[in-house]
C-alpha cells in the first residue's frame, strides 16, 4: 500500500453498523465511526497488526530495511540506563601502610557526584586520607584534597560532590602516626549520565550502503523517527558502538 492509498483509506472511512440489532436499550446511536484523523495531528495510525523487530547496528553499515515497502516504519533507539545510583567497595582489610588504589583507580566519568564512605573497626596512630584525580592526558595523579584525618574507629561519611571528579577517581590514604588500620572504604556514584556524552556514544545514523556517522541521518539514544521509503530504497545503518534499535511496521 503506498502513501496515497494510505491516506485515501483514512479520508474515506465508512461507519461500521451493527448487523444484528441489540436486545437491550441503546442509548448510543447505532452507528459507531471512526475517529477523523488528519495527517497534521500528532498520533500513529494503524493500519494493521503491528509488526515489530530488534535490529542490531555495528560499527559497520548494515543493512536494516530492504524493499519492497508496504507500509511506514518507526524507527527507536532506546535508552538504556544501567543504574542512577552505583556503589563500588574500594579497599576491605588491614592496612600498616600507606596506600595507593592508582592501580585499580574508579571511573566516574558519566557520574555528577560522589559520595564516600568509610568505616574503621580497629586503629592504632593517626591516617589522612586523600582524594585524587587522574589527568586524561599524561596518565599522572594529583591530590584533590584531603578527606579527613582518623585517628578512632567509627563510620564517617564525606561528600565530595562534583568537585575533581573529571574521569578517574582514586582514594589515598597515608599514615602521619605510625600504626596499623582495620577499614572499608565504599564509593557511591550518583546522578549517571548515559552515553559519553549523553546521546553521541550510542547514537545510530541511516543512509545508504556507504553510511558514516558524517553522513547518515542521526538517532540519538532516546530519540526516534518515522520513515515512509519509496519501493525501491534500501536503509542501511551504522553506530558508533553495537547497539540494538526497534523497528515498527506501521
Amino acid at each position: 500500500m503506498n502513501y496515497l492509498n494510505y491516506k485515501k483509506r483514512f479520508l474515506e472511512r465508512e461507519p461500521i453498523v451493527p448487523s444484528i440489532e441489540p436486545s437491550y436499550p441503546v442509548t448510543s446511536p447505532a452507528s459507531i465511526y471512526y475517529p477523523k484523523v488528519h495527517l497534521s495531528m500528532n498520533v500513529t495510525t494503524l493500519t494493521r497488526n503491528l509488526k515489530t523487530e530488534i535490529i542490531t547496528v555495528t560499527t559497520s553499515p548494515s543493512k536494516i530495511l530492504e524493499p519492497p515497502h508496504p507500509t511506514c516504519y518507526y524507527i527507536v533507539n532506546p535508552s538504556v540506563l544501567l543504574g542512577l545510583t552505583t556503589s563500588f567497595v574500594l579497599f576491605d582489610g588491614t592496612t600498616d601502610v600507606a596506600g595507593n588504589t592508582q592501580s585499580d583507580p574508579l571511573w566516574v566519568g558519566d557520574y555528577l557526584n560522589v559520595h564516600v564512605h568509610i568505616t574503621v573497626t580497629d586503629i592504632s596512630g593517626t591516617w589522612e586520607f586523600i582524594q585524587q584525580s587522574r589527568d586524561p592526558y599524561t596518565g599522572e595523579w594529583a591530590d584533590v584534597q584531603v578527606l579527613g584525618s582518623i585517628d578512632s574507629t567509627g563510620a564517617y561519611y564525606f561528600y565530595i560532590g562534583d568537585r575533581g571528579i573529571c574521569t578517574d577517581f582514586a582514594l589515598a590514604w597515608n599514615p602521619t602516626a605510625a600504626g596499623t588500620i582495620t577499614f572499608s572504604a565504599t564509593v557511591t556514584l550518583k546522578e549517571e549520565i548515559s552515553g559519553t556524552p549523553y546521546g553521541i556514544g550510542r547514537a545510530v545514523f541511516l543512509g545508504d550502503k556507504t553510511v558514516t556517522p558524517d553522513t547518515g541521518i542521526p538517532i540519538l539514544e532516546g530519540q526516534s523517527l518515522k520513515i515512509f521509503p519509496e519501493p525501491d530504497i534500501e536503509i542501511w545503518a551504522i553506530a558508533y558502538t553495537t547497539t540494538n534499535i526497534q523497528v515498527f511496521w506501521l
